[in-house]
């Protein structure tokens, strides 16, 4: 065995299994209430209304195909997820609460790994602090929650058994065959899961700088692990040429929502402002909520304070990560880990379609916990220390436990959305369609026309709201929605379906003239032009009748 540093004392069997049992006891508490949910937000397209779910028909086929459903576009790409909600679709009729079970269950196994982690990283008692805290986070509610959040816990509880594969192997002196395999095909497996899985080798890394006790100098430990991490880099290149094959390029023909249309400089100004909100969410989340989007957060134009805010929480990050390098390394190797693992959503290096969702900091705030855990061990052990340390855990038992049920449904959901976010458009979008649909249309329509008040560069949802109000008689409220869809819909062919809209608004309204320009106008469109010069002739016609009876 190579010479190490010494490991932390080995603590009693019985005080190890109570860390356990509590820690699981702690887990469970804080998810339990998400086993009543049903399906919610993307469960629909993903799982409840998706055939290739519903069937075990030719398994293979879910690795040639891409993870949204070709009407919502190609962008992602996870095989297995989609396998393994099939898998539980049949097993379990299609019912929801199969899927809140196993996200229940592989959520105990993530805090379970993440103990069996920090015992190799730390003493007793920081480790289960460590894993206590991330029992009990509430960020990790919509992971739990929502269906589809299953794919974030899978890759979690791979990267630990990977994680833990690592530190065993590295501390009995060397990697074997076998163990390098297993982690190969955690790897793996991981990728296909869910594509930020790619950063493990950083992970492993990190690992293996701050985490492996080994006193000799780097290069050596680098030149017995380097043919391993060179296996990890070739399985993540063949995945992603695999990915990108499949979907038409790395980040898919169809690079979902709007951070996709904004320029990297912008984009990252915006990530830049976004980091007060990520550090809060991952160290004290007392408010959450399942959209950040417009219009409560913008694309960034220029630098302000927000940006400064965000350079802040860089610079104290990078300053604690050096001064804890020597003294207490598990921060140093905390930090790492979350910021490794919050890189491919972060919207720094590709445009990921969503300015932030609380599930992808479900990876990163194991680094978090880890760090807070290596940081208490350096408390003094007061009474008052620990009664503040019980109080927040119970506090994050009882909020998590009470955020659960917000995802039992779209109608929970999109409502408690308008009280957490109340500038978000698409909440006031969605909240306003299920009481349109459900039989409050009043209602329905105020939400709705708050939603395209709130932005209007989304010519999916313009047009729908201006369907809505014209369908309950509205056409001169819907018509300026029509037309500022038009303005921003992607050219040429996807404009006929608001441009039919709005001729028939116009012709509502006694505006022949306009209309027959309007159909004119259409014309000149790939798609519908011959039923385009149909509805000038007919709005022609309607305008000829109109100066007659004149």
């Amino acid at each position: 065995m190579s010479p190490a540093e010494p490991a932390p004392s080995p603590a009693p069997p019985r005080a190890v299994r109570l860390a356990y049992a509590t820690i699981l006891l702690l887990a469970l508490a804080a998810s339990l209430s998400s086993l009543g949910n049903g399906f919610a937000y993307d469960d629909q397209h993903i799982i409840a209304e998706n055939p290739r779910v519903q069937s075990l028909a030719q398994p293979w086929h879910r690795f040639a195909e891409a993870y949204w459903p070709p009407e919502q576009g190609v962008s992602l790409y996870r095989p297995l997820t989609i396998l393994g909600f099939a898998v539980q679709w049949a097993a379990g009729g299609g019912r929801p609460f199969i899927y809140h079970a196993v996200n229940v269950l592989l959520y105990l196994a993530g805090a379970g790994l993440l103990f069996a982690v920090a015992r190799r990283l730390l003493p007793l008692a920081g480790a289960w602090i460590a894993a206590a805290l991330w029992a009990v986070h509430p960020v990790h509610v919509e992971a739990v929650a929502n269906g589809v959040g299953q794919s974030e816990l899978l890759v979690a509880v791979l990267v630990l058994i990977a994680s833990l594969l690592y530190l065993r192997a590295r501390d009995e002196g060397r990697l074997t065959l076998g163990a390098g395999a297993a982690m190969a095909a955690c790897y793996a497996a991981a990728c296909f899961v869910k594509e930020h899985a790619i950063m493990l080798p950083a992970l492993l890394a990190a690992l293996e700088l701050w985490g492996v006790r080994d006193s000799r100098p780097l290069r050596q430990r680098i030149g017995e692990v380097r043919l391993f991490f060179l296996v990890l880099l070739l399985v993540g290149a063949a995945f992603l040429l695999l990915r990108t094959t499949v979907l038409g390029g790395l980040a898919g023909d169809k690079p979902p929502g709007w951070m996709s249309q904004v320029d990297p400089v912008h984009r990252w100004l915006t990530m830049l402002a976004m980091l007060p909100t990520i550090a809060g969410l991952l160290l004290w989340p007392a408010h959450l909520q399942a959209e950040y989007g417009p219009a409560e957060i913008l694309p960034a134009t220029s630098v302000g304070l927000e940006q400064f805010a965000g350079i802040l929480v860089l610079v104290s990050v990078g300053v604690l990560a050096v001064v804890c390098r020597k003294r207490q390394p598990v921060v140093t190797l905390g930090l790492a880990l979350a910021a490794f693992s919050f890189l491919p959503t972060s919207n720094l290096l590709i445009p990921t379609g969503i300015i932030l969702s609380e599930r992808t900091l479900l990876l990163p705030s194991v680094g978090i916990c880890l760090a807070l855990g290596a940081g208490w061990e350096l408390l003094p052990p007061l009474p008052s220390i620990r009664a503040v340390t019980a109080a927040l855990l119970l506090a994050g038992v009882a909020w998590s436990a009470w955020r659960q049920p917000v995802w039992r449904d779209n109608a929970t959901l999109f409502r408690q959305m308008t009280l957490d976010a109340p500038y978000s458009y698409r909440a006031h979008w969605g909240y306003g369609s299920i009481l349109y649909t459900t039989g409050d249309k009043p209602q329905g329509l105020i939400h709705l026309q708050i939603a395209a008040r709130l932005y209007s560069s989304d010519p999916t949802m313009l047009e729908d709201v201006g369907g809505r109000l014209a369908d309950a008689g509205g056409c001169q409220y819907a018509e300026p929605l029509f037309r500022k869809a038009l303005a921003v819909v992607p050219p040429p062919n996807d404009a006929w379906s608001v441009r039919t809209r709005l001729i028939f608004c116009l012709m509502d309204l006694n505006r022949f003239d306009e209309a027959a320009a309007e159909a004119r106008a259409g014309e000149k469109e790939i798609i519908m032009a011959t039923q385009f010069r149909g509805l000038a002739r007919t709005a022609d016609s309607m305008a000829a009748a109109a100066g007659n009876k004149r």
